[in-house]
């Protein structure tokens, strides 16, 4: 989801080799690794066959060849020995970060077992294979693949609702509200494919209507992802602008961005910069920087050109990123978006633990120790951690984390950003030809983007978008009706 975050859990905090000589790795294991896509049957990365257990549900087979490993691997007598790195597990963290789509997890190492015990064994009470920190989409999304894969995961939730940075409000007056991540678009199949799976409707965000430019205190109606440019200069500088950052970003790997030809130089530059290097004319450099505070809620001063360029890559592009129409904001759920993460701890069942936050993890012993503010212990061979990396900083592990990695955390801070939603009698700015979108570049506004998030049958009009929010639509839509609200809703996203 576009501001919420990552649709599915990928594991990446930690890498661990297991390598096996020829004498003791079965041939059929190696057949299965050969299946899976690794080119020597001789070294598996514990994390990526997670992944196709936790981050990937479109392999339809994936299922099926983790459990054909973990039973081949069950027959092992002696298990082999792991080893892992430090820089890997940084370079996690900064992909982590970096926001990518599908999720913020980790994976904790206990023994070398894949998910088994041995035949005839009980597990005691609170003791599973797999111990989940977080109940938001990612963490659900983990349980539910382990789950089906026929494992016993268990996910600690330190809310007393699932749903993480999606929450859905339900009243009489506003029907109901999304106050956290909202809209989805295309390439978001995975979060798509569950809304399918659970018969979740979705509907498109209205742009019928003219969208709405707001510069220098005047309006330009238009159609289009971008304002058009009325400079001719100013228009080649934008069209460099854009082609620019999507040729930068082919150049960087999807999994791993610090691989990039020029990932140090990039990495050191802030996105402030980068405009100033690539930009001729203020008109761009000024909407470059709406184009930051949009997408990332940060200053361009703030960002990673790095980090950016990659995440504007992951999105899409440039183009995909900032559109409604057949982009990240294009649709919406019927209902609000905490049904998918509710529909998924209904399936996990008591499996789902609510107010049970977690503030430490124990992995001295044979099994990871994970207790709750209400001393509840979890046993576990393993442990996915999807939750925010500052929070990460609240938990207690022991053995204590890589100092560097704690640092990186202090480093990297999460972006704000507050979202409100105004509420009027009817649907003015379509009486006026707008569809409720509008770009606002001025530095006096409370606002720089706004989006129609009118109901899908026409009722509950709005426009999604603190105090003098209103008088800023009415300069913009040209119209008092604007300052006459019925309700207003405000979200505070950190």
């Amino acid at each position: 989801m576009t501001h919420a975050g990552s649709d599915v859990a990928v594991m990446r905090e930690r890498r661990y080799r297991v390598r096996c000589g020829p004498e003791t790795f079965p041939k059929k294991a190696g057949e299965l690794l050969e299946m899976a896509g690794w080119s020597s049957p001789g070294e598996l990365s514990l994390p990526q066959l997670l992944n196709r257990a936790v981050g990937a549900a479109a392999e339809g087979e994936t299922p099926v060849l983790l459990r054909q490993l973990r039973d081949t691997c069950s027959d092992f007598k002696k298990g082999p020995a792991l080893s892992g790195s430090v820089s890997s597990e940084v370079r996690g963290l900064y992909c982590q970060q970096a926001g990518l789509r599908r999720a913020r997890v980790g994976v904790t190492r206990t023994r070398p077992a894949l998910f088994t015990r041995s035949h005839g064994d009980t597990m005691e009470a609170n003791a599973y294979d797999v111990i989940v920190i977080g109940g938001g989409i990612s963490g659900l999304s983990a349980a539910k693949l382990l789950m089906e894969s026929g494992l016993n995961p268990v996910v600690l939730e330190a809310r007393d609702r699932v749903g993480g940075r999606t929450y859905t409000v339900q009243n009489k007056q506003t029907k109901w509200v999304d106050l956290g991540g909202a809209y989805i678009g295309p390439t978001q199949n995975r979060i798509l494919r569950l809304a399918k799976q659970y018969g979740v409707q979705t509907y498109k965000v209205n742009e019928q209507e003219s969208l709405v430019h707001h510069v220098k205190g005047k309006s330009y109606p238009y159609k289009g992802s971008f304002p058009p440019v009325w400079n001719p200069l100013a228009l080649l500088d934008y069209n460099n602008l854009w082609r620019t950052m999507d040729k930068m970003g082919m150049e960087i790997p999807k999994e791993a961005p610090w691989r990039a030809p020029h990932a140090e130089e990039w990495d050191k530059m802030t996105m402030q910069e980068l405009f100033k290097k690539v930009c001729w004319t203020s008109v761009a450099r000024r909407f470059a920087t709406l184009f930051v505070n949009v997408n990332v809620t940060s200053e361009p001063h703030e960002v990673s050109a790095l980090w950016f360029l990659w995440y504007v890559k992951q999105c899409g592009g440039t183009m995909r990123i900032f559109s409604t129409t057949n982009g990240g904001q294009e649709r919406k759920f019927v209902g609000g978006s905490s049904q998918i993460s509710e529909c998924m701890a209904r399936e996990l069942g008591d499996r789902v633990k609510l107010d049970s936050a977690v503030y430490s993890i124990d992995q001295t012993g044979d099994m990871v120790l994970v207790k709750t503010l209400h001393e509840d212990t979890y046993k576990a061979k393993y442990v996915i951690l999807a939750i925010p990396p500052g929070l990460n900083l609240k938990i207690h592990f022991k053995p204590e984390l890589p100092p560097i990695r704690n640092q990186l955390i202090h480093r990297v801070p999460m972006g704000s950003v507050i979202k409100c939603m105004v509420y009027y009698r009817e649907n003015f700015w379509r009486k006026k030809g707008y569809c409720g979108s509008m770009v606002i570049e001025d530095e006096e506004a409370p606002i720089g983007l706004t989006l129609d998030d009118t109901k899908p049958d026409g009722t509950v009009p709005a426009i999604m978008g603190k105090k003098r929010i209103c008088e800023i639509y009415a300069r913009v839509l040209g119209s008092d009706d604007a300052l006459h609200q019925t309700v207003m809703n405000f979200t505070f996203f950190l």
